[in-house]
């Protein structure tokens, strides 16, 4: 599965538009903290015992699109804004790893590039603002986790190369973060 992930990465950082920046590059310490507010060190892997596979093992995060061309192979985060929806994107990516987060959250404190994200949604659909029934319904049991006031459903998909994390940040019943990792 990895080497589908690593040929998704190298089609969409070839079709990108922008230049990519340096290796040595790092983010806006700013926006990387913007980005991480509110988030709950409580989700924070890995999961002892590990989470369920999910129904479809085969569950991916689907980003891509014309306007959310980012992707930083160098390991740096990419970030994405999307004022109309107020949701922000992050993608962090190596050779043989990489990690995607999509999250409800208020505008950033610097210029980030903008995109529409609305599209963003898992294999069956599930996207920001869907209720944890429909998760639960869709996805099988997951391994729930409680901290900070939210909870996060964990599963294991890519079944094939041992199981890679999709998890989905619960509030008030309702996702309001979906995040999804791949690698070694």
């Amino acid at each position: 599965m990895w080497i589908r992930a690593f040929a998704a990465v190298v089609a969409l950082v070839a079709a990108c538009s922008f230049a990519v920046p340096p290796a040595n590059a790092t983010p806006d310490t700013a926006v990387t903290a913007w980005f991480q507010q509110g988030r709950c060190p409580a989700f924070n892997g890995p999961y002892k015992p590990e989470p369920p596979f999910a129904r479809n093992t085969n569950e991916q995060l689907d980003w891509m699109s014309p306007s959310t061309r980012v992707f930083h192979p160098s390991g740096n985060p990419s970030y994405l804004y999307d004022s109309k929806h107020g949701v922000a994107f992050r993608a962090i990516g190596g050779d043989s790893y990489g990690s995607v987060t999509i999250r409800r959250i208020g505008p950033p404190p610097s210029p980030v590039q903008t995109a529409d994200l609305g599209h963003v949604a898992t294999t069956s659909g599930i996207r920001l603002g869907t209720s944890a029934a429909t998760v639960i319904a869709k996805m099988g049991q997951p391994r729930v986790l409680d901290g900070c006031g939210l909870q996060r459903y964990a599963y294991l998909v890519d079944k094939d190369v041992g199981g890679n994390a999709l998890e989905f940040t619960i509030q008030n019943g309702t996702v309001v973060e979906i995040f999804r990792e791949w690698g070694d």
